[in-house]
């Protein structure tokens, strides 16, 4: 069962659209990520932020697997991983204006009939995933209840140092995507998975569908391109540090 909804979005919101001309300028609030937003700028959260650690599920079944590095940690490696004060996740590299790749990357797996679309780790620059809180009416992540399941935009968005690709979870973009399912497990931890059921009913989309866009960044001012409905099953989990 599908539903299509339509979002009130601030200036800027992953997973996740306005372009920059540079792959590493900072991110803005509660925007849905473009290709050419990468990464954050360092320094603290600011209060009422939730600091993190990611767990990336390295199943087989999963598209999107991690580096083989253990856990992904706010403040370790030049990780960005917060829950912002408006209720956004935020999972980004602080390599702003490097010469250099982040420490930390994500291994983002295409389906292997799409020769076009190459595995990007270990040759991928940046990423992020994001999510849009303003969705159906949700809640903050930080104010959900514990035991809610609810659907939000997430975007999975990554490069390497010719292409860059934003995988939008998100049926506002795209009547064939499906928004992830965000489930509050305990007062300090949630998991986010590309689809499922909500505790409300709403059917976030079990075919873990991505509305997915492109740029060549060897073409002036960016190549942009649509690639179209992708599957890309993931599932996270998220743990507030103490």
């Amino acid at each position: 069962m599908r539903h299509t909804y339509y979002r009130g979005l601030a200036a800027t919101a992953m997973f996740l659209l306005a372009s920059c001309d540079s792959p590493d300028a900072a991110p803005t609030e509660s925007e849905v990520v473009r290709p050419g937003i990468w990464a954050a700028k360092g320094g603290p959260p600011p209060q009422d932020s939730v600091r993190l650690e990611m767990t990336v599920n390295d199943d087989a079944a999963f598209q999107v697997r991690s580096d083989s590095l253990g856990k992904y940690s706010d403040g370790v490696s030049g990780m960005r991983v917060i829950i912002d004060v408006p209720g956004n996740l935020q999972i980004t590299p602080m390599n702003a204006n490097s010469s250099t790749p982040p420490d930390r990357r994500l291994d983002v797996r295409y389906p292997p009939e799409r020769t076009d679309l190459v595995h990007t780790f270990p040759d991928q620059w940046n990423f992020k995933i994001l999510s849009n809180r303003v969705n159906n009416g949700n809640p903050r992540l930080q104010d959900m209840s514990v035991g809610a399941s609810l659907c939000y935009n997430v975007t999975i968005a990554h490069r390497t140092q010719q292409v860059s690709y934003a995988n939008s979870f998100n049926v506002a973009l795209d009547a064939g995507a499906s928004y992830a399912l965000i489930t509050r497990t305990s007062a300090v931890t949630w998991s986010v998975t590309s689809g499922g059921v909500a505790s409300t009913g709403l059917d976030c989309g079990v075919d873990n569908i991505s509305h997915m866009t492109g740029s060549d960044l060897t073409v002036k001012h960016g190549g942009d391109f649509t690639v179209g409905p992708m599957p890309l099953a993931f599932s996270i989990t998220l743990e507030a540090k103490p």
